[in-house]
């Protein structure tokens, strides 16, 4: 019986960018803001429905998705996530049974909440 904190390869389908944040001066004083790649992962993205949703809006009212990623020591949540031309702002990381194996995110999709 599989446990119910593995996940299998075919279920990390999503090419996800795990994007991080940086402010840099140009040369008349203005501050130009990036969001640059710092790694490609596989993953699974879907969104949060009944009991699961419910519990994550006890955390924020307006997460959106659980996305599923093989551990990644450098995440936390200034970073952010895109998909194809979505982008999943991060609100909270569990490291599954802290063995620095599987991280679950939950999420907030621009542009769907306000």
């Amino acid at each position: 019986m599989a446990s119910p904190y593995t996940i299998s390869a075919g279920d990390l389908r999503h090419r996800l960018a795990i994007q991080s944040y940086s402010e840099a001066r140009d040369a008349v004083g203005g501050i130009t803001k990036t969001w640059t790649t710092a790694i490609t992962v596989w993953g699974s993205v879907r969104p949060m429905s009944g009991n699961e949703l419910a519990i994550a809006k006890q955390i924020d009212e307006r997460v959106t998705h659980k996305i599923v990623i093989r551990h990644y020591s450098s995440l936390d949540t200034t970073y952010r996530i895109t998909h194809d031309s979505r982008t999943f702002n991060i609100v909270n990381i569990l490291n599954l049974q802290e063995r620095d194996k599987m991280q679950v995110i939950t999420a907030i999709e621009e542009g769907l909440v306000g």
